[in-house]
Order: C-alpha cells, then sequence, then structure tokens
C-alpha cells in the first residue's frame, strides 16, 4: 500500500490544518497506515494511539512477509518508528498484545492494552462441558486473507487434538 502514502500524507495535512483534532488512531489493516498516522501525528504534535489488528512484524501466518533480509530489517525499523511515536498501542488479542510487550519493551511508553474487538470475555462463562454427548466444536468466524497460511493453526489443532485424545467423532470444525 506504499504508493498511497504521500498521497494520504498530503489529504491528512490539509485536513489537520482546516479541521483540529485531538488524537489520531489508526488501524493497522494496512501498515501503511500507521506510517500516515505517524507521519501526521509527528508533523501536527497530535497523540497517536495505534491498534493492532495483527501483527506487523512477527508475524508467522504471513505468507506474503517481506522476501529479503534487507526488507525484514526495514519493515522492523518503520514498526518501531511508529510505536515510538504512539502513546497508546492497542492489540485485539492478549497474544498480539504479549508479543509487542515482549518485543517493544524498551520503546513502549505503557504497556499495550488488549481490547477485543468489542467482545468482552468476561461476559460469556466457560461453557460446562462435564457429561456433555455434544461434540466439542471450533469455530472460525473471521476473514480470510490471501496473505495468511493456515498451516500453524493446523498445527496447532492437531496438537490439541492428540493432547485431549480426541477422536474424530468427539469434535468438529465450523468455518
Amino acid at each position: 500500500s506504499i504508493p498511497w502514502c504521500r498521497p494520504a500524507v498530503r489529504a491528512g495535512h490539509a485536513f489537520l490544518t482546516a479541521q483540529p483534532v485531538d488524537l489520531i488512531f489508526a488501524t493497522i489493516a494496512s501498515k501503511t497506515n500507521a506510517l500516515v498516522a505517524r507521519d501526521l501525528a509527528h508533523t501536527f504534535k497530535i497523540p497517536l494511539v495505534l491498534e493492532y489488528r495483527d501483527l506487523w512484524t512477527g508475524n508467522d501466518y504471513q505468507l506474503l512477509s517481506p522476501p529479503t533480509a534487507l526488507h525484514r530489517r526495514l519493515h522492523a525499523h518503520l514498526e518501531r518508528r511508529c510505536l515510538q511515536q504512539a502513546q497508546a498501542v492497542i492489540g485485539l488479542s492478549q497474544g498480539i498484545c504479549d508479543h509487542l510487550n515482549r518485543h517493544f519493551s524498551d520503546i513502549l511508553t505503557q504497556p499495550v492494552s488488549a481490547h477485543y474487538n468489542f467482545f468482552d470475555p468476561n461476559e460469556y462463562p466457560a461453557p460446562h462441558r462435564t457429561g456433555s454427548t455434544r461434540p466439542f466444536t471450533l469455530s472460525y468466524v473471521g476473514a480470510l486473507y490471501a496473505e495468511r497460511s493456515p498451516v500453524n493453526f493446523f498445527k496447532g489443532l492437531q496438537l490439541f487434538l492428540s493432547r485431549n485424545r480426541m477422536k474424530p467423532e468427539d469434535w468438529q470444525f465450523c468455518w
């Protein structure tokens, strides 16, 4: 998405000159979002909040990850610059938060906090499975992306099924 970075910064600059705002909130769905937001927050001295829906670097599911060591170093450098500018960082899972807190603790102004995309796990009690005759059901309700590989998911599922000694009739997968 890098081709639209400069036009987006120009448009953001024009908007923020005419319409001051108190905070920039950027979702890292496209990494370029973070670059645009970082540039504008820096230029206009506006607080920046970054929301990680997925990891930028360190994402094992990326099939189209940076192809060379130089690309990977560039992405790591750009991510660090964005995180250094951010006053707060949000992750949409505890795993994302843990990764960011572990790998970027030296530059984060505060720990990354988890916000579950409007889902609060405390609102849903754990299912009671004792004596249930229904199969364990695993549902995938997310979006599909061309650049993700299901290999790690299937490895984890295999490990889960093996550890719990589950036979094919004991579980089901709903897409």
